[in-house]
């Protein structure tokens, strides 16, 4: 069985990040671009998809790909989300939402 998270085979590629980030360490907003790029070169493939060279039923992998798009887009946006909280852009919330009463 397929393990997604298995990096036993880990190639030279994958180790190499630094590309991805402007400092030693990537950021969220680093996290949600390459997110972004990434889903929209996945639905980019999906829609070449749509004409292949070769006669064959690809439905299924189209519907792969824009799947895998819809769940990067939702972890991009969740990424962006924690980035603008963490630069103090959204406010965090002061009191509990249920009772008003104050944290800590």
């Amino acid at each position: 069985m397929l393990n997604n998270n298995d990096t036993s085979y880990e190639t030279d590629a994958e180790a190499d990040i630094a590309h991805l980030m402007a400092g030693r360490q990537i950021t969220l907003d680093e996290i949600a671009v390459e997110l972004a790029a990434i889903e929209l070169r996945l639905r980019q493939i999906a829609r070449a998809a749509e004409t292949p060279a070769t006669p064959v039923e690809l439905e299924p992998m189209i519907d792969s790909l824009r799947s895998k798009a819809g769940q990067l887009r939702e972890i991009g946006e969740e990424a962006g989300k924690l980035a603008r909280i963490v630069e103090g852009d959204v406010p965090l919330a002061t009191k509990f939402s249920g009772t008003g009463d104050p944290w800590g």
